[in-house]
């Protein structure tokens, strides 16, 4: 029902690298959407991807660290309800505030 897009950093098949910066911490950015949704999207374009990997480096600190997290069943699962879930209620809130969806907008505002 509804058109997902992603890009991600690097797809070194069969793994996701993801990079991240800042003092966020990288469990942190682990514990979001963004990589099971990944999983997700290529699982349906047919993309094997049997982990990810998260490269954190915190310049503030100058310190690293690197989190595996592993594609499994229960995550795209996760992605899929997540998705139908906050898209119905977004295409609720613009609707109820007659804000209207145009999904060119991007590419007609970096063409002017």
């Amino acid at each position: 029902r509804w058109d997902i897009k992603g890009t991600m950093d690097c797809l070194d098949t069969p793994i996701l690298y993801e990079f991240k910066t800042g003092k966020t911490k990288g469990l942190d950015f682990a514990g979001t959407m963004q990589i099971p949704i990944y999983f997700l999207i290529n699982e349906l374009v047919g993309t094997k991807i049997d982990k990810a990997i998260l490269l954190h480096y915190d310049q503030h600190r100058d310190k690293g660290e690197y989190i595996i997290v592993w594609n499994d069943e229960e995550k795209i699962a996760g992605a899929r309800n997540w998705i139908d879930t906050l898209a119905g209620e977004i295409q609720e809130y613009w609707s109820s505030h007659n804000i209207p969806f145009n999904p060119n907008y991007y590419k007609e505002v970096s063409n002017k």
